[in-house]
């Protein structure tokens, strides 16, 4: 009996969360749930999950955690609670990093970033985190419950969870054309089909990301040809639905001259800039201490008091930019080589970002099939 308690134990040492997630991942597996009042609870979590990416990430994580440590009571996430442990922690190292390199629904780091979800209360029915759709409120707590009590469906759970991400992921993936024009664009043709997409009235969350990855992508290439630039990096986009609360970020875009920060873009395109936003601006700029700071919208409030930008500009010493994106955009347009090249790789880039809807990337695909 010993023996086996020692084998056992060499068992769950050698255990790794990431190869187990990753294994299941790479294959085809099929689950056949009995129990057919919980296979309802699943199915009536699957249309929740693009827009539910927390409930989503932390079952995953509660499922591989109780495979690995069967004796932990899962609903007990934070380690604040008696004998709880550390979800968030778990995730952060062995889910979220997981689902990302497989392009599949996660939150920017770990689903308990989602303020529903980080509340220091027990995954029991009397949780009282404010999770707004019921419907998958009860099916989050209700799964919960059943993997506490049976241990033994965690790997179907997982496996199940797992597959309906890959129908998220491959119905996102739409294959954008690349555009067939023989001359290049005109700095104006580019501004307006911008305005199409951007502007266009979306039932969906996330079309902000697309001005950003536009501006990304003008500075990646900026930075290609002009002097000043060359010896600067462009820091990679990051998650866009990260608050500010919880970003490491000093702003959308980042500009490097090795680890010093040179330049911050925030793209506040459909926000009125005004004060506020200038003094939220301020202590970003505190934090993050960049030579430059832009805010980049459409909209001004005609009250903005620009002794403000003159006070920070005194008071900390960095330049304080506000303008009109599309300016922006056109100037730089102009000091660009190939306008069909920006065109074809803003195309790349709205076919492979997971954050954008398909309403988004159809959109594009229709815009640019159009021209």
């Amino acid at each position: 009996m010993i023996q086996w308690k020692i084998l056992f134990s060499m068992i769950i040492s050698s255990f790794s969360p990431t190869k187990y997630l990753q294994e299941i991942i790479d294959n085809s597996y099929s689950t056949n749930f009995k129990d057919k009042d919980f296979l309802k609870l699943l199915n009536d979590l699957n249309p929740k999950i693009e827009n539910q990416k927390g409930i989503y990430t932390v079952l995953i994580t509660l499922s591989l955690y109780k495979i690995q440590n069967p004796k932990q009571d899962i609903r007990y996430h934070k380690i604040e609670l008696k004998n709880g442990f550390s979800g968030r922690s778990y995730d952060t190292k062995n889910i979220t990093p997981v689902l990302k390199k497989n392009l599949l629904p996660s939150m920017s780091e770990s689903g308990w970033l989602t303020r529903s979800l980080e509340q220091a209360y027990p995954y029991d029915f009397n949780y009282k985190g404010k999770i707004q759709d019921e419907t998958a409120k009860n099916s989050f707590l209700n799964i919960i419950d059943k993997i506490q009590k049976k241990p033994n469906i965690c790997r179907d759970v997982l496996i199940h969870l797992i597959n309906e991400g890959k129908k998220i992921k491959l119905k996102n993936f739409v294959e954008i054309k690349k555009i067939k024009k023989n001359n290049k664009f005109t700095v104006s043709e580019i501004i307006n089909i911008l305005k199409e997409v951007f502007f266009k009235k979306y039932n969906a969350s996330g079309a902000s990301k697309l001005p950003v990855i536009f501006f990304h992508l003008i500075l990646e290439n900026y930075i290609k040809d002009m002097g000043r630039y060359r010896n600067y990096t462009i820091k990679p986009l990051g998650s866009h639905t990260t608050s500010d609360r919880t970003s490491k970020s000093s702003g959308d875009i980042e500009i490097y001259e090795k680890s010093l920060l040179i330049e911050s873009y925030e793209i506040k395109m459909g926000h009125t800039i005004n004060t506020h936003l200038i003094n939220r601006a301020y202590e970003k700029i505190k934090k993050f201490n960049p030579n430059r700071y832009f805010i980049l919208s459409t909209d001004f409030d005609e009250k903005i008091k620009f002794e403000i930008i003159s006070k920070i500009r005194n008071d900390h010493g960095c330049e304080l930019i506000v303008g009109d994106y599309f300016e922006f955009v056109e100037k730089y347009l102009i000091l660009l080589n190939n306008l069909n090249t920006i065109i074809d790789e803003f195309s790349k880039k709205i076919s492979s970002d997971k954050e954008l809807k398909i309403i988004h990337k159809n959109t594009w695909n229709e815009i640019i099939q159009t021209l």
